[in-house]
C-alpha cells in the first residue's frame, strides 16, 4: 500500500490535487476547444470567417445564465447549490460536444443567406454554461481546503492548452505559401502573373473526432467532480465541519455587515473574523476592480486582437504565441501553489509591469499590417516573449487574488466570478465596437507578399 507521506506535499494530497485540476478542466474545454477548431471547420462553412463575429456576440449574451445565477445567490442566500448546478453544466457541456460532433456542418436557408444553425445553436448552449461555470465552480471549492484553488485555475487554465495541444496534433495552422500562375487573356494581350497564396494541409483527424476528444475531457471532469463529493479520500481534505459552518456563517451573515463597517455582538462570529482576517471593504472592492480589470483585458481584449498583433510576423510566430500564452496560464497557477502574494502593493507592482507588457501588444495590432521590428528575429521574439509573459502576469495575480478571497468564503468566491464575467464582457464588446465598426485595426496577410 503506498505510504502515505508519498502522496503528500506541504500538506496537499497530491492525488486529490490532480482530481481538482481535471475537474477545473471542465470549465471552458469545450467552448475553447470550438474556438481552436475553427480554421479545420471554416472552410466548409457558409458564414466563412465572419462566424468569428456571430459567436463573439453569442458568448456575451450568453453572460445571462451567469447573471441570474449570482441574483439568486443574492437574494435567497443558503438556497442556491453549486452541485446540481456544476452536474447541469457538465451534463449539457458534453451533450452539445456529441452533437456538434454530427451536425456542426448542418445549415439552413435564414434571413436570406445559409447560415450554419446547429453549430450557433450548441454554441450557444457551450456558452451559457461555460459562462456560469465561473459563478458556481469557484463558491464549490470553498469547501476544500485553500492549497486546493490554485488546483481548480490550473485546470482551468489547461481548459485553454490542452484543446490547443490537441488542435495542433491535428494539425490546425499548417499552411504554406505558394506561388500561383494566372493567366489572362484578352483581345489585346496575354498576361501570365503570379500571386502568393496560403495553402492549408488537411487535419490528421477529423472535427468529430476532435469533438469527441472534448467530451472525453468533459467526461473526465465530471468523473472528478463527483470524486470530490462522495470518495470518502477526497472528503478528507474538506475543510473540517466545524470551519466549514464558522466560514458559511461569516459569508452570509457577518461579512457584509464587517465591509460596511458595522459590528455585530455574537462572539462566535467575532472569533471566526479573527481567524479568517476578513478584509477591508476599500481592499475588496479594490481587487474585486483588479479582478474585472485584468479578465477584461486577458478574456476580451487580448483574443480579439491576437491575430492584428501576432499574424504580421508569420504564422507560426502566432500559432507558438497562442501555445505559449495558454501554457503560461496554467504555469502561473502552478507557482502561486508554492507562493501567492496577498498585500496590494505586490500586485499592484505585478499588475503594473503586466499592463507595460499589454500597451506593447496593443500598440503591435494598432500598427498592423507593419508593426514593429516586423521581419526581424528580435520582433518575432519580442512578440512571443510579450504574450506569454502577459498572460503569466496576470494569471498570477488572478489566482493570488481568488485565494486570498477564499478565506472570505462562499459569497466573495462568487463575486470573484461574477466580476470575472463582468470584465469579460465589457472588454470583448469594446473590442468588438472599435474593430468591426470603428475598423481600428488591420489584419495582415498569411502570406505577405501575396
Amino acid at each position: 500500500m503506498m505510504s502515505t507521506d508519498k502522496i503528500h506535499c506541504d500538506q496537499t494530497n497530491i492525488i486529490v490535487y490532480l482530481i481538482v485540476i481535471f475537474f477545473g478542466v471542465g470549465s471552458w474545454v469545450d467552448l475553447n476547444g470550438l474556438w481552436v477548431e475553427l480554421p479545420v471547420m471554416v472552410p466548409h462553412l457558409a458564414e466563412g470567417w465572419n462566424l468569428l463575429s456571430y459567436l463573439a456576440v453569442i458568448i456575451q449574451l450568453a453572460n445571462i445564465a451567469p447573471f441570474i445565477v449570482t441574483v439568486c445567490y443574492i437574494k435567497a442566500p443558503g438556497r442556491v447549490r453549486e452541485k446540481p448546478i456544476i452536474y447541469t453544466i457538465i451534463m449539457i457541456g458534453a451533450i452539445s460536444c456529441i452533437l456538434l460532433a454530427f451536425f456542426w456542418r448542418t445549415s439552413a436557408h435564414v434571413a436570406g443567406a445559409q447560415r450554419s444553425i446547429a453549430l450557433l445553436a450548441l454554441q450557444f448552449s457551450l456558452a451559457l454554461v461555460d459562462c456560469t461555470s465561473s459563478v458556481v465552480f469557484l463558491p464549490f471549492m470553498v469547501i476544500y481546503k485553500p492549497q486546493y484553488m490554485t488546483a481548480y485555475f490550473i485546470g482551468e487554465g489547461m481548459s485553454g492548452l490542452i484543446p490547443s495541444i490537441a488542435a495542433l496534433a491535428q494539425g490546425v495552422g499548417q499552411m504554406s505559401c505558394q506561388n500561383v500562375s494566372l493567366y489572362v487573356a484578352n483581345a489585346s494581350t496575354n498576361v501570365t502573373s503570379f500571386k502568393v497564396y496560403p495553402v492549408f494541409g488537411e487535419a490528421r483527424f477529423s472535427v468529430q473526432t476532435f469533438f469527441f476528444f472534448l467530451f472525453t475531457m468533459l467526461l473526465l471532469s465530471g468523473i472528478s467532480f463527483t470524486l470530490l463529493n462522495y470518495w470518502s479520500y477526497c472528503k478528507q481534505e474538506q475543510v473540517k465541519w466545524k470551519e466549514s459552518e464558522q466560514i458559511m456563517n461569516v459569508t452570509e451573515k457577518d461579512i457584509s455587515l464587517t465591509l460596511l463597517g458595522e459590528k455585530t455582538t455574537d462572539q462566535e462570529n467575532i472569533e471566526s473574523r479573527e481567524k479568517h482576517a476578513t478584509m477591508s471593504m476599500a481592499k475588496f472592492l479594490y481587487f474585486l476592480f483588479l479582478t474585472a480589470v485584468l479578465n477584461g483585458i486577458s478574456n476580451g481584449v487580448l483574443p480579439s486582437i491576437q491575430t492584428f498583433s501576432c499574424l504580421p510576423y508569420g504564422i507560426n510566430i502566432y500559432h507558438l504565441a497562442v501555445v505559449l500564452a495558454n501554457m503560461a496560464n496554467p504555469l502561473a497557477c502552478f507557482l502561486a501553489f508554492f507562493h501567492s502574494v496577498k498585500s496590494t502593493t505586490s500586485n499592484n507592482v505585478l499588475t503594473s509591469a503586466a499592463l507595460v507588457v499589454v500597451c506593447y501588444i496593443i500598440y503591435t495590432a494598432a500598427e498592423s499590417p507593419s508593426p514593429i521590428l516586423v521581419g526581424s528575429n528580435t520582433g518575432e521574439a519580442f512578440i512571443v516573449i510579450a504574450w506569454s509573459l502577459a498572460f503569466f502576469l496576470m494569471s498570477y495575480v488572478k489566482v493570488s487574488i481568488a485565494t486570498v478571497f477564499r478565506r472570505e468564503g462562499r459569497k466573495a468566491l462568487l463575486w470573484i466570478g461574477a466580476m470575472t464575467q463582468v470584465g469579460s464582457l465589457v472588454g470583448a464588446l469594446t473590442m468588438y465596437i472599435l474593430i468591426n465598426a470603428v475598423q481600428l485595426f488591420k489584419s495582415a496577410d498569411y502570406c505577405p507578399n501575396s
